[in-house]
Protein backbone atom coordinates (compact mmCIF):
# COMPACT_ATOMS: atom_id res chain seq x y z
CA UNK A 1 0.00 0.00 0.00
CA UNK A 2 2.87 2.31 0.29
CA UNK A 3 3.06 2.89 -3.00
CA UNK A 4 -0.71 3.60 -4.18
CA UNK A 5 -1.28 7.50 -3.80
CA UNK A 6 -3.93 8.23 -0.66
CA UNK A 7 -5.72 11.36 -1.61
CA UNK A 8 -5.94 13.70 0.86
CA UNK A 9 -7.96 17.34 0.43
CA UNK A 10 -7.18 18.26 -3.13
CA UNK A 11 -3.86 17.00 -3.05
CA UNK A 12 -1.90 13.34 -4.17
CA UNK A 13 -0.03 12.14 -1.59
CA UNK A 14 2.13 8.90 -0.93
CA UNK A 15 1.21 7.74 2.71
CA UNK A 16 4.55 8.62 3.79
CA UNK A 17 4.59 12.58 2.23
CA UNK A 18 0.97 12.58 3.93
CA UNK A 19 2.95 11.86 7.50
CA UNK A 20 5.60 13.93 6.61
CA UNK A 21 3.08 16.97 6.66
CA UNK A 22 0.96 16.35 9.61
CA UNK A 23 4.52 15.69 11.51
CA UNK A 24 4.97 19.86 10.85
CA UNK A 25 1.84 20.48 13.26
CA UNK A 26 3.62 20.36 16.42
CA UNK A 27 1.06 18.69 18.92
CA UNK A 28 -1.09 17.23 16.25
CA UNK A 29 -3.78 15.09 17.42
CA UNK A 30 -6.75 13.27 16.10
CA UNK A 31 -10.45 13.86 17.95
CA UNK A 32 -14.10 12.17 17.13
CA UNK A 33 -16.66 14.85 17.72
CA UNK A 34 -20.04 12.67 18.88
CA UNK A 35 -22.78 13.13 16.84
CA UNK A 36 -21.10 15.28 13.86
CA UNK A 37 -20.61 14.44 10.35
CA UNK A 38 -18.44 15.80 7.78
CA UNK A 39 -19.39 19.94 8.79
CA UNK A 40 -18.09 19.81 12.61
CA UNK A 41 -18.47 23.47 12.59
CA UNK A 42 -22.16 22.91 11.50
CA UNK A 43 -23.35 20.06 13.35
CA UNK A 44 -21.69 20.29 16.90
CA UNK A 45 -20.33 24.26 16.86
CA UNK A 46 -19.87 24.95 20.39
CA UNK A 47 -18.15 21.44 20.91
CA UNK A 48 -15.52 22.13 17.73
CA UNK A 49 -14.73 25.47 19.05
CA UNK A 50 -13.77 24.18 22.51
CA UNK A 51 -11.51 22.07 20.74
CA UNK A 52 -10.12 24.39 18.70
CA UNK A 53 -9.51 26.89 21.60
CA UNK A 54 -7.45 24.11 23.29
CA UNK A 55 -5.61 23.39 20.33
CA UNK A 56 -4.55 26.94 20.05
CA UNK A 57 -3.87 27.66 24.09
CA UNK A 58 -2.19 24.62 24.17
CA UNK A 59 0.05 25.54 20.25
CA UNK A 60 0.54 29.21 21.97
CA UNK A 61 3.32 27.23 24.75
CA UNK A 62 5.14 24.94 22.02
CA UNK A 63 8.44 25.67 20.53
CA UNK A 64 8.75 26.34 16.67
CA UNK A 65 9.61 23.44 14.85
CA UNK A 66 11.98 22.95 11.57
CA UNK A 67 10.06 24.52 8.79
CA UNK A 68 8.93 22.49 6.00
CA UNK A 69 10.76 21.50 3.09
CA UNK A 70 9.73 23.62 0.47
CA UNK A 71 7.75 21.47 -1.79
CA UNK A 72 5.17 21.04 1.48
CA UNK A 73 4.88 24.01 2.52
CA UNK A 74 4.10 25.96 -0.46
CA UNK A 75 3.11 29.58 -0.06
CA UNK A 76 4.12 30.96 3.29
CA UNK A 77 1.45 32.83 5.20
CA UNK A 78 1.59 36.83 5.35
CA UNK A 79 3.06 38.21 8.59
CA UNK A 80 0.64 40.70 10.31
CA UNK A 81 2.55 43.65 11.64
Amino acid sequence: MGDIPAKQGFRQDTPEQFAERQAQVPGLRLETVAGSGHMLHHDQPIEVAHRVDAFMREAAWRPARRPAPAAVRGTPPARIA
